[in-house]
């Protein structure tokens, strides 16, 4: 099995209205960033890590400080996604 060439970028509904979240995975850090629709350029949040880990709370994903709010479902795609480029993920039920 190969590596994956960083970087690497996903787009995830967040289950509220036409919200959409981006992760970017890099050599050096993780990137999130959440758009109000898929038609907008700028996100509306923006998180960033150093950290190869990410938690899964109920209804969030965070990253380092930032939470965002996610869909069960999408968040346990964006999980699995995450921990497939090598991210390890922490549950967190709080």
């Amino acid at each position: 099995m190969s590596a994956t060439a960083l970087p690497v970028e996903a787009a995830f509904p967040t289950g509220t209205g036409n919200q959409t979240l981006v992760l970017l995975v890099c050599a050096g850090f993780i990137w999130a960033g959440r758009y109000a629709d898929c038609t907008n350029r700028t996100p509306d949040e923006i998180g960033v890590t150093t950290a190869r880990r990410a938690t899964a709370h109920r209804g969030a994903l965070q990253l380092g400080r930032k939470r965002f709010a996610l869909h069960p479902r999408a968040l346990k795609r964006a999980c699995r996604w995450l921990s497939r480029q090598g991210i390890t993920i922490k549950e967190q039920h709080s």
